[in-house]
């Protein structure tokens, strides 16, 4: 079942990559302080603490995050996907309050939404729900990419940051590879991702639905690195990746996302007004 092969990938292979990334580049981020690996952790942990700390500080209205905070996600994004070199330029561009008060916009949609949905809600959710969700995720990037050099991919990835507060709601970061391997090889080989609001929101988001209905003690976040993780292992394996082993046997099916194995547990339908 594909969701076994995602869940040991974000467990056992997801850091490994990152690992072998870092040693293949001296290349320093955050004022030259830190490493790829140190920079990812600093994202995946202190950072999330940080921004927590700061919602909490808020008595849990919103939260926020600072300029060179913003210019180090960026680093992050282009050293693990796609390198833009005029995305730094436009994100540096940004002045530091406008990074704050925007982020403090776009975070608050999401955190009083999410404050009202009840810990079963992938279980149980309607479609209807699952709109209202969507429509919460497109308010808050239509928000987020009011700062320049911020599209749909990086406003997700800054939605992301507040797991630590919401784990189970928070969205997942649009990265090339995770919708390669959930969209794309499944649905249209040999297309390009276009990144767009409408591939993330209603082509992504619904595959990750499924997924959750199935595992429900999962979170985006996970599903997200593990589908990353194999489709970039799956691609350099033999490449820039061949130091990093395998976590699978040579006999499993792992590559290939199969959404008819997913678990189809049917949500409640939305029930028809009397006449």
């Amino acid at each position: 079942m594909s969701l076994k092969y995602i869940t040991k990938a974000n467990n056992e292979l997801f850091k490994p990559i990152i690992r072998e990334l870092s040693d293949q580049t001296s290349k320093k981020f955050d004022n030259n302080s830190k490493t790829f690996q140190q920079l990812n952790q600093w994202k995946d942990d202190e950072l999330l603490e940080i921004i927590a700390g700061r919602y909490l500080s808020s008595n849990k209205d919103t939260t926020y995050i600072t300029k060179s905070e913003l210019i180090n996600l960026m680093d992050w994004k282009l050293s693990i996907g796609t390198f833009r070199p005029s995305l730094p330029k436009l994100i540096k561009s940004n002045n530091e309050e406008s990074v704050i008060e925007v982020t403090k916009a776009g975070f608050k949609i999401l955190l009083n939404y999410f404050k009202d949905l009840s810990s079963g809600f992938w279980i149980s959710a309607a479609d209807e729900k699952l709109d209202e969700y969507k429509k919460h995720i497109r308010q808050a990037m239509k928000e987020l990419c009011k700062l320049k050099g911020v599209g749909p991919a990086t406003s997700s990835l800054l939605m992301n940051c507040l797991y630590e507060i919401q784990p189970k709601f928070t969205p997942p970061f649009f990265s090339d590879e995770s919708f390669m391997y959930y969209v794309l090889d499944p649905t249209k080989p040999g297309e390009k991702i276009k990144y767009s609001v409408k591939e993330y929101v209603e082509e992504l988001l619904p595959v990750y639905f499924k997924l959750l209905r199935s595992y429900p003690e999962g979170a985006f976040t996970e599903l997200e690195r593990g589908g990353w993780a194999i489709k970039y292992y799956s691609l350099f394996n033999d490449d820039k990746l061949i130091n990093v082993k395998s976590p699978f046997d040579e006999n499993e099916e792992w590559k290939t996302f199969k959404d008819d194995e997913v678990e189809s547990s049917e949500p409640p339908k939305k029930k028809k007004r009397s006449t």
